[in-house]
């Protein structure tokens, strides 16, 4: 490694000791599962904003005269949609939310041995000189 020169600045790295780490190996089905579980939140946003609004025009409906049957209709749609849509989005996110959080048990359990750190009772393994 060559002498840093004057205009290069010397970079101190500090570094901590880690007693043990756990490696999962991860198949490409499994991991393909868990790289689509961000859409599963938007599911759910969407889900409870069309489900809100099916309750907010059908408290329309029940409390207040609505004498357009146009506007009567169109309320009825909304709600008709509202619930109709929001509850299928509503399971799509738990099939999806259920099939990455069992993916990820199923990788957790295939490590056979306790990951978990070494006790200090002082039975602690010494890194070699």
């Amino acid at each position: 490694m060559s002498e840093p020169t004057q205009n290069e600045a010397r970079v101190r790295v500090r570094r901590a000791e880690v007693d043990s780490i756990c490696l999962y190996e991860v198949k490409e089905e499994e991991l393909e599962i868990l790289e689509r579980g961000s859409p599963s939140s938007l599911y759910l946003n969407f889900s409870l904003f069309l489900i809100s609004a099916a309750i907010s025009f059908l408290a329309s409906i029940i409390f207040v005269k609505i004498d357009s049957q146009k506007i009567f209709t169109i309320f009825v749609v909304i709600i008709v949609v509202g619930f109709v849509l929001g509850f299928i989005l509503l399971v799509l996110w738990h099939r999806d939310f259920r099939s990455s959080t069992t993916v990820a048990k199923r990788i957790r359990n295939r490590l056979k041995a306790d990951c978990s750190p070494p006790k200090s009772d002082g039975d602690s393994v010494q890194p070699a000189a």
